[in-house]
């Protein structure tokens, strides 16, 4: 039985091109003659939904290597990533890998090295060294396609901060890449966000042990890198209880006050504390308040009449600020 997100994500191809797959040597042939004329669109689209139906391997394969000719380095790179390499490949699969392996295009070049669901295991993500020798986009291949390895990937940037950072081998930038292409990935947010079906202790506990070392992350990251962070990051995972506390108490007024704008964010008893202190402050602190009050923020009716029982002045200056 197909998933909902089956049909969400399913592919409606024109009748012309859904001739081209039928499961038999005739639809390999006609698929097969017609790729070279097929548009970038068309060959997407096909491999899409070949991937999607899970065809047999005697099909997919001979479509695959042929799609390795594209011109369009996206769709070379749709193809690459359906082959998988073991040392006791023959001689034409050891071509293919080469082929990949020497591709113009980084996309489809570095492709192999995407780590998919777990990267826990994987040489580089443990050995920072390793990690920051390779390539730019060698090393956005390793962490974009992971769903979890979060204490991993805060490991990693922890390790780069005290050295490849200091001596100038990785700039903010790079770093600023790696974090933005690992939390922006769709499957990592569903990874930390969604509940499991199965009750998994060990799996939660990891997924929350994680969770907790990227934001212990964000307030020892320079500006752009946190922000990342901050934006992206869930509120809670795993057996964790939420944001830790300490991290709350480190952070900068625009962290707290970009964090606070996020709907998914509660922390209603953080919200109200710095509506109601920051009115002592600066005028500065301005944002951090509208922040507070923008989501998740509801005065009780005893709240509301502390308020009105305040000085003219400062009573004036707190409702303006609700109604704002």
């Amino acid at each position: 039985m197909n998933s909902k997100s089956d049909y969400q994500n399913r592919v409606y191809l024109p009748e012309y091109l859904e001739e081209l797959l039928e499961i038999r040597p005739s639809g390999i042939t006609k698929l097969i003659a017609a790729w070279d004329g097929l548009n970038t669109e068309s060959q997407i689209m096909i491999l899409t939904e070949i991937r999607r139906r899970n065809l047999p391997r005697y099909f997919t394969d001979k479509v695959h290597v042929k799609a390795l000719e594209s011109k369009s380095p996206y769709v070379r790179y749709l193809a690459a990533k359906q082959f998988s390499f073991f040392d006791t490949d023959d001689a034409d699969k050891k071509a293919i890998k080469k082929r990949i392996e020497e591709d113009s295009d980084d996309l489809v070049k570095y492709s192999l090295l995407e780590l998919g669901l777990f990267g826990f295991s994987d040489k580089d993500l443990n050995d920072p060294d390793a990690f920051f020798k390779l390539s730019q986009p060698a090393r956005l291949a390793k962490v974009r396609c992971l769903k979890c390895s979060g204490k991993e990937i805060a490991n990693l940037i922890l390790y780069a901060l005290d050295h490849q950072l200091k001596d100038k081998s990785v700039s903010e930038n790079e770093l600023f890449e790696i974090l933005l292409d690992y939390t922006g990935n769709a499957e990592f947010k569903k990874h930390y966000t969604n509940q499991v079906l199965r009750y998994d202790g060990f799996g939660e506990y990891l997924k929350g042990e994680g969770f907790e070392a990227l934001w212990q992350l964000v307030p020892k990251l320079p500006y752009a890198c946190a922000y990342v962070l901050v934006e992206n990051l869930p509120p809670k995972a795993g057996l964790s209880q939420g944001i830790p506390e300490d991290v709350l108490k480190k952070l900068t007024d625009w962290q707290i006050e970009n964090l606070l704008y996020r709907k998914d964010i509660i922390l209603k008893k953080l919200r109200k504390q710095l509506f109601f202190e920051t009115h002592q402050k600066a005028d500065s602190i301005i944002d951090v308040r509208r922040a507070a009050i923008s989501h998740n923020f509801n005065l009780t009716y005893q709240e509301f009449g502390e308020i009105l029982k305040k000085p003219s002045k400062e009573k004036v200056k707190i409702l303006a600020d609700l109604t704002s």
